[in-house]
């Protein structure tokens, strides 16, 4: 009617994802007469070892979604909306591992592999939704909303070991929204949030290796809560030239409690090292983002729009076993992108490019008497698409993603507590071009 309308959304998806990486690990053992850097014990020659380890892999994935929502307004001045959610998440992963010895003689390829190399993840959710958005005046909007989630997971370790995980989680959220001028807008907003773990992290799974702190073993976590935060975020938006351009600063403050992470630690029970994602305590992450986003017919260009974007990342986490009061784990300092898109009405066309910039961090931690570093490069990546619409209601789009084929690179070193270096371990990943095709019909 003319104040009311329904939206019914139904989803089916499916992905098969496929892999196949080749890892060679070299050794070398050098044994001194006395110390380091004295003359080499000539009984115990310098010797060398090389294995070759080899990955195949496969992992479907397959998701179910419907939604149903209603927007009516019961009075002049509200907007209200009210809606359910339904999903149906399903993936299996088989990965099928060999290790070969080289050298200093070749061995046949013996399999190794993990528990978490082979499971099944099943994720149920439901969610209900209810927002209102009032219009105080032709200036002030306030809009009060809440959102009911329930998950229900079931994850199957490749022993047939199976844990199951259920929960429901209340979000609530305000906003504010002042029109200050006809072109200049302020936005105070405030929300809670949840962030879920990854599937894999939930598997019952444990992966050895050698134990040690630069390789430990891998063990997954069944019993990982969700992440849930309680943030509040400021904005003001400048726009010029008939909208043509616009100006965004925006700062955000988040109080985030049981913060999942990868940590390492001695397990007592059989002295050996593990690895595995930990709910690691409470803490709270703020930043600010500037945005600008313009056409440009001073340039003789009215089609052509270029935009990019920054944002500066701080962050505190206090951890509930060490005290220890730090950074998140793996946080760049800055995140940036830019880019630009071209349209060519006439044609029906439009394409454009974006570069994206994430900046290294360094992660120092004491572990057990020692001190871990972590060192991670930058990594930059380029993302270009082109659109075609070859009817009202007929879309065709290419893409290629990180067409730069960036590699990612990472140091592990360890030092004991007077400083004095041990040892480290390098790892270095190429990520492959992605290039795809997409059809889109409105009817």
């Amino acid at each position: 009617s003319s104040t009311a309308n329904m939206k019914l959304g139904l989803l089916f998806q499916k992905t098969d994802e496929t892999k196949d990486k080749v890892e060679v690990i070299e050794t070398t053992t050098t044994t001194f007469q006395n110390v380091v850097g004295s003359p080499v014990d000539s009984r115990r020659p310098v010797r060398t070892n090389t294995i070759i380890k080899r990955e195949e892999e496969r992992k479907p994935d397959q998701e179910l979604f419907a939604t149903l929502g209603f927007n009516f307004r019961p009075w002049e001045n509200h907007l209200f909306t009210v809606g359910t959610e339904g999903s149906l998440r399903d993936r299996e992963k088989k990965k099928i591992t060999t290790e070969q010895q080289i050298t200093p003689q070749i061995l046949a390829a013996v399999e190794k592999t993990a528990p978490k190399d082979v499971y099944r993840i099943e994720e149920n959710q439901f969610n209900i939704f209810v927002q209102d958005e009032i219009r105080l005046s032709d200036q002030h909007t306030l809009t009060a909303g809440l959102r009911i989630e329930t998950v229900d997971h079931k994850a199957t370790a490749g022993d047939s070991s199976t844990v199951e995980q259920s929960g429901t989680t209340l979000n609530p959220s305000l906003h504010y929204k002042y029109q200050m001028f006809p072109t200049t807008v302020f936005r105070l907003s405030a929300a809670r949030t949840v962030r879920r773990p990854k599937f894999d992290d939930l598997v019952p799974f444990r992966e050895t290796k050698n134990g040690t702190l630069t390789q430990p073993d891998v063990i997954g976590n069944p019993k990982l809560k969700p992440e849930t935060s309680i943030g509040v975020e400021a904005g003001i938006e400048q726009s010029w030239g008939n909208h043509t351009g616009a100006f965004g600063l925006n700062a955000f403050y988040r109080w985030i409690d049981d913060k999942i992470e990868n940590k390492i630690n001695l397990n007592p029970e059989n002295n050996r090292y593990e690895q595995s994602p930990r709910n690691v305590g409470n803490g709270k992450v703020y930043g600010l983002r500037l945005d600008l986003q313009t056409r440009t017919p001073f340039l003789g260009l009215p089609n052509l729009t270029l935009f990019g974007n920054i944002s500066f990342l701080g962050s505190e986490v206090k951890d509930k076993i060490s005290g220890e009061i730090r950074r998140f784990r793996e946080q760049p300092a800055y995140v940036a992108n830019l880019g630009f898109d071209y349209t060519i009405s006439e044609w029906g066309m439009n394409f454009g490019l974006t570069y994206n910039i994430l900046a290294g961090f360094e992660n120092s931690q004491l572990k057990d008497g020692k001190n871990e570093v972590t060192k991670q490069a930058g990594e930059n990546s380029l993302d270009a698409y082109m659109g075609f619409r070859l009817a009202d209601n007929i879309q065709v789009s290419l893409f290629g993603k990180n067409l730069l084929a960036n590699e990612r690179s990472k140091t592990r070193s360890i030092f004991s507590s007077t400083g004095v270096f041990e040892n480290s371990r390098v790892e270095k990943e190429v990520a492959e071009r992605l290039y795809g095709i997409s059809l889109s019909w409105q009817f």
